[in-house]
């Protein structure tokens, strides 16, 4: 998700730095946070950080059961956000598996066309 600080108009704040603290309810979880500074040393893992020129992204993973995630992002002087998503069952369509990771069949597939 990203994650934008906006004035009233809704224009992006490039000179924001607020923190903010992210919260997940419902079948998913926190998983990490990313602004995009290269100097800052803040925990990608915990679910709060400081936006870096008004913006960063957040990862939401879902449980392995479908349903409703709700994302609320808070921060000190701004109205809370709050995005609802529905997670859905998933199948792999090239192992049939519900439990696969994505990434591995691309490094199989990088692989193959390199001739690895």
């Amino acid at each position: 998700m990203t994650v934008r600080v906006v004035d009233r108009d809704g224009n992006l704040c490039p000179d924001a730095s607020h923190e903010i603290s992210f919260k997940v309810k419902g079948e998913g979880s926190y998983r990490a946070g990313a602004n995009g500074n290269a100097a800052s040393l803040e925990s990608f893992q915990r679910p709060k950080m400081k936006v870096f020129s008004g913006m960063m992204t957040a990862i939401v993973s879902s449980t392995e059961q479908p349903g409703k995630i709700t994302l609320e992002a808070t921060g000190k002087g701004l109205k809370k956000g709050v995005r609802k998503l529905r997670s859905k069952k998933y199948r792999c369509n090239m192992c049939n598996s519900s439990k696969c990771f994505i990434a591995i069949h691309l490094e199989e597939f990088l692989f193959k066309q390199a001739g690895v």
